[in-house]
C-alpha cells in the first residue's frame, strides 16, 4: 500500500461513507486533485488487490479491507491536525497539507501517544469526527448545512467541510469556527446569499458556495427547513 493509494482510499472513504455519495473515477479524481486516467489506473490496481470494488463505467466502492485502511488514515490525519494546532501553534488553515504528509509515515505508536496526550478528542480543529483506534466514529450529530437553516434559526457551528486555506483564513477572521453561535438573518433580495450574525455581534453575508461549507447543530430547539 503506497502513500498515493492510502490517500485515494481516504478520499473515497470521505465521499462514500461520510457524504453518502456514489463515487465515480471522475469524482474521485476531482476530489483528489488528480487526472482521471491516473485514478483509473490506481483503482484497477487496488481492485486487483481487494481494497475496492469497481465495475466498468460504474461506481468505485471500498471493500472491508479498503475501509479498514482508509479509516485509520483518516484517524491519523485528524489527530495530527489536532496536535499541530493544539500543541505546536499551527493555525487551522496550515495543517491539512502537513497532515497529508505525516499521516503516511507516523507510526501507530506515535498516533496512540498523541491521542492519549490530547485526551482522546472526538473532533479535529475543523470539527471533523475522529475515529477511535478500532475505526469507530464517535456518536455525533451529522449536522445541518447553513444553507438549509430557516431565517431566524439559531445554531452552533459544528464543522467546516472545506480545507481551502484561503477560505479557512476568511472564516477565522470572521470568528466563524466550530463552537461559534450563529443566527440566520433576512437574506439580501434577489440572491442565494446567506446573511448571518456571529456570536450575537457581527453581521456578515456569505455567498452560497461558502455557506455550504458550514455545518451546524441546532440550539434552543431550532429546526432546519428539512
Amino acid at each position: 500500500m503506497t502513500p498515493a493509494q492510502e490517500q485515494l482510499l481516504k478520499v473515497l472513504w470521505g465521499l462514500e461513507v461520510e457524504q453518502g455519495l456514489r463515487v465515480s473515477n471522475s469524482l474521485l479524481a476531482e476530489r483528489a486533485g488528480l487526472h482521471t486516467s491516473t485514478v483509473s489506473d490506481a483503482v484497477r490496481r487496488m481492485a486487483a488487490d481487494g481494497y475496492v470494488e469497481h465495475h466498468r463505467y460504474g461506481a468505485v466502492a471500498l471493500t472491508r479491507a479498503g475501509e479498514e485502511i482508509a479509516v485509520q488514515v483518516v484517524r491519523r490525519h485528524r489527530l495530527l491536525e489536532t496536535y499541530l494546532v493544539s500543541s505546536l501553534g499551527y493555525t487551522w488553515d496550515e495543517v491539512h497539507e502537513e497532515a497529508d504528509v505525516l499521516e503516511h509515515v507516523a507510526s501507530g505508536k506515535l498516533i496512540e501517544r498523541i491521542d492519549e496526550k490530547l485526551g482522546h478528542p472526538v473532533r479535529d480543529p475543523h470539527g471533523d469526527p475522529i475515529p477511535d483506534s478500532s475505526g469507530r466514529l464517535p456518536a455525533l450529530s451529522r449536522g445541518t448545512s447553513m444553507v438549509d437553516l430557516e431565517t431566524g434559526a439559531v445554531a452552533q457551528v459544528s464543522r467546516i467541510l472545506s480545507d481551502n486555506p484561503e477560505l479557512l483564513r476568511y472564516f477565522a477572521a470572521l470568528g466563524l469556527a466550530p463552537g461559534a453561535r450563529i443566527e440566520i438573518l433576512v437574506p439580501p433580495p434577489f440572491t442565494r446569499d446567506v446573511r448571518i450574525r456571529i456570536d450575537g455581534k457581527r453581521s456578515v453575508v456569505l455567498g452560497e458556495p461558502a455557506a455550504e461549507q458550514v455545518v451546524t447543530d441546532p440550539v434552543d430547539g431550532q429546526r432546519s427547513r428539512g
